[in-house]
């Protein structure tokens, strides 16, 4: 018989994240998984923005002559 791999996050840390609940549960709206995405996404630091006015003011757009036929003048 075939020995399972060994789990990337090990049992006993899968056993205290789910403090006893069921593991099917875990997939439901605002369970285990929702739970862990929220606190991951908290921990994450915010993106810095790299585009700055300077940048901003150099962006060429080109003149096609045409109006735009969604929202004519």
């Amino acid at each position: 018989m075939a020995r399972r791999k060994e789990p990337v996050i090990p049992d006993a840390i899968l056993d205290q994240l789910l403090a006893g609940a069921d593991a099917k549960t875990a997939f439901d709206q605002n369970g285990l998984l929702d739970q862990l995405k929220k606190a991951l996404t908290e921990r994450t630091p915010p993106a810095r923005l790299s585009i700055t006015h300077k940048s901003l003011t150099q962006i060429k757009i080109p003149d096609t002559g045409m109006l735009n036929q969604m929202n004519p003048l």
